[in-house]
């Protein structure tokens, strides 16, 4: 397994006191060497102005680019900006469309400083400056591939359902903290879903059995139906039960058991599979929960100790939402 990786992603640094600090990464493969998980790390280059364009509007790219030389103002209320933050989006980018490239190669591919799926083709929002996965979805359509994107990270994404949720070559899939009750506030709500969108909102306090039930029930029948040529998948782990920015109690172990669905994914479709790190900001727990991803992926074992966080008190709940969900999916 290949990880998109250069020590230029450390760039991405929103602020010292601020979640998303450039540290997160090199800490993460180191913490994946000392759990013994298995990967080598790969070369990449910077996204290119044209490969921004195929997602984000011309004024808006110029806006990043006027704000790096400054160093301000903010990009939104709620994503900073700072001199040079044209470069360290776009290597963030770029390591996503790497991650394609390996997956169009090799099977599976990585960017673990990827996933900013809340930023619209007009601005970034939500920690998000450019939006990796909208720019490869773009690339991926121009191919005439269709494609799904998984997202499990803890928000939902938003921006790319803004982007693609009506767009017959995409199918977007969104499993997330009940929108109601966390950022972004207004949209995720299972009402949205439809034949090619799909939200399953999980109540707070939602742990790995509501989650793996609703992953199990439904990527699978949408996938049978679909039959996307490329998957791209959200993995974000800002649901485990440490962090502070949601309200679910994803375990490790959970997480290692999405990583081997996902192993059980690639092994019957057969399907190239990119993988992005989204959320997670408490260290160990987030690179302990990516790694185990990536060994379940791998069908391997790490030498961790698996917490247990409290899960299943919401499970009726989410088989009800479930059986709706694929109602109007129409699986």
């Amino acid at each position: 397994m290949k990880i998109a990786y250069d020590e230029k992603l450390s760039l991405l640094h929103l602020g010292d006191d601020h979640p998303m600090r450039g540290d997160r990464y090199q800490r993460a493969v180191r913490r994946f060497r000392e759990l013994g998980l298995e990967f080598e790390l790969e070369n990449f280059s910077m996204a290119s102005e044209e490969d921004l364009l195929l997602f984000h509007t011309r004024e808006y790219v110029e806006r990043v680019k006027e704000i790096s030389e400054r160093g301000w103002p903010d990009i939104s209320p709620d994503t900073p900006g700072f001199k040079g933050v044209f470069e360290a989006a776009s290597w963030s980018v770029g390591a996503t469309l790497k991650a394609l490239e390996l997956a169009e190669q090799e099977g599976i591919g990585v960017n673990l400083a990827g996933g900013w799926h809340h930023a619209f083709p007009e601005t970034g929002r939500g920690f998000c400056i450019f939006s990796d996965t909208g720019v490869a979805i773009a690339k991926l359509k121009k191919k005439g591939l269709k494609v799904m994107i998984v997202d499990y990270d803890a928000h939902h994404g938003d921006g790319i359902q803004r982007a693609y949720g009506s767009d017959p070559q995409v199918i977007t899939v969104s499993f997330h903290q009940d929108p109601s009750t966390l950022y972004p506030y207004l949209t995720g709500f299972l009402e949205e879903t439809h034949e090619t969108n799909l939200n399953l909102p999980l109540p707070p306090l939602s742990g790995a059995e509501e989650v793996l039930y609703a992953f199990s029930h439904l990527v699978p029948p949408l996938l049978e139906k679909h039959r996307p040529d490329f998957l791209i998948v959200e993995m974000g782990v800002d649901g485990h039960c440490s962090c502070y920015v949601a309200n679910l109690s994803i375990s490790k172990r959970g997480y290692l058991r999405l990583g081997e669905a996902l192993g059980e994914i690639r092994y019957k479709y057969d399907i190239p599979m990119a993988l992005v790190g989204g959320g997670g900001f408490v260290y160990p727990h987030y690179a302990d929960c990516w790694a185990l991803q990536l060994a379940g992926i791998q069908g391997r074992s790490l030498d961790l100790e698996l917490d247990d966080c409290p899960g299943g008190r919401n499970l009726g709940r989410v088989k009800e939402l479930v059986a709706r969900a694929k109602s109007l999916a129409r699986l």
